[in-house]
C-alpha cells in the first residue's frame, strides 16, 4: 500500500522550521523600518527646528534694522534684549550690538526655539554690518555666526 501524504523521516519538520526563519526574518525586518522611520522623523523635526531659529534670527535682524530707521542709530544697546514671537515664549531672537571699540558696530540676532518646558531645542545666530544711519541702512547683508 502507497502512502501518498506521509512525510518521510527527514522531510518532518522542516514546514515548521522555515515558518520560524521566515517569522523572525520578517521581524527584524520591521524592526529595522521601524528604526529608520523614527530616525528619519527626528532628523525632520530638527531641521525644521533649525530652520525656525534661523528665521528667528532673520527676523531680529529686520527688527533692529527697523527699530534704527525709526528711533536713530543708537536706540539697539550692547546688552541683549530678548523679543518673544509668540505668547507662550517657545520663539523668539536676542538682538543686540557689538561693544564700542569695534569701528565697524554689527547687529547680532541669536534665534532662538525652546520646548514649552523651557528646554532649548534650536539656536542660530546672525550677524550684519552697520552702515552710516539712512536710506542705505536697507542694503542688507548677513553672515551666520555659527557656522
Amino acid at each position: 500500500m502507497r502512502n501518498s501524504g506521509a512525510y518521510t523521516g527527514k522531510e518532518r519538520g522542516i514546514a515548521l522550521m522555515l515558518s520560524l526563519f521566515l517569522t523572525v526574518f520578517l521581524f527584524v525586518m520591521g524592526l529595522t523600518l521601524l528604526y529608520f522611520l523614527d530616525q528619519d522623523s527626528r532628523f525632520g523635526l530638527t531641521m525644521q527646528r533649525a530652520q525656525q531659529a534661523q528665521s528667528m534670527a532673520q527676523a531680529g535682524i529686520f527688527f533692529a534694522r527697523s527699530q534704527e530707521l525709526n528711533y536713530g542709530p543708537d536706540c539697539i544697546g550692547t546688552t541683549p534684549l530678548i523679543y518673544w514671537a509668540d505668547a507662550t515664549e517657545t520663539q523668539g531672537f536676542l538682538i543686540w550690538k557689538e561693544e564700542e571699540p569695534n569701528p565697524s558696530k554689527q547687529i547680532h540676532a541669536r534665534g532662538l526655539i525652546y520646548s514649552t518646558d523651557n528646554k532649548l531645542l534650536a539656536r542660530r545666530e546672525l550677524a550684519a554690518p552697520m552702515v552710516p544711519f539712512g536710506r542705505q541702512l536697507m542694503h542688507l547683508f548677513i553672515w551666520d555666526v555659527d557656522l
